[in-house]
């Protein structure tokens, strides 16, 4: 199957199902004879822009990110509530530790803010780096993402 297949399948099946986990996409895709690996779809999820929501009952689900339907700024606090374990600074840079395979989801979000406290971002597994102008900047992100999430 082609990508651009695959891509459109799992589009409709995140569009069409509450899918928590990336295994379970992994099995809806099976059922409809799509095989493909856990690397495979996490780049799909990140290359469609597919980002992970809270119901009203606080369950995660994975769905279709829509700029104007969602306040880009409550959404990157669940991220963070979700997804971020602990922060530090060094200097002008920030780390942020993230639960696995989440880290250059926050990256991308925040390299969305486009805010002058944040140069660069580089995101492995489970570690998000922020390099800032200088260290007051450094200083008022890490601030910022620390209000984020205490906010649980």
């Amino acid at each position: 199957m082609k990508k651009s297949d695959r891509q459109a399948l799992l589009t409709q099946i995140v569009a069409q199902n509450t899918v928590e986990t990336q295994e379970e996409l992994l099995n809806l895709l099976a059922s409809a004879g799509v095989q493909a690996t856990q690397a495979t779809i996490s780049r799909d999820i990140r290359e469609l822009r597919i980002v992970k929501a809270r119901n009203a009952e606080g369950q995660t689900y994975y769905h279709l990110y829509q700029e104007q339907a969602i306040d880009a700024d409550q959404h990157l606090t669940e991220m963070m509530q979700d997804m971020v374990s602990k922060v530090d600074r060094v200097q002008f840079m920030t780390i942020i530790h993230t639960t696995t395979g989440t880290a250059d989801l926050i990256a991308d979000l925040l390299d969305a803010l486009n805010s002058p406290e944040i140069v660069a971002t580089l995101a492995g597994t489970n570690t998000a780096l922020l390099i800032s102008p200088d260290e007051t900047a450094a200083q008022a992100i890490y601030d910022k993402i620390n209000e984020m999430i205490a906010k649980k």
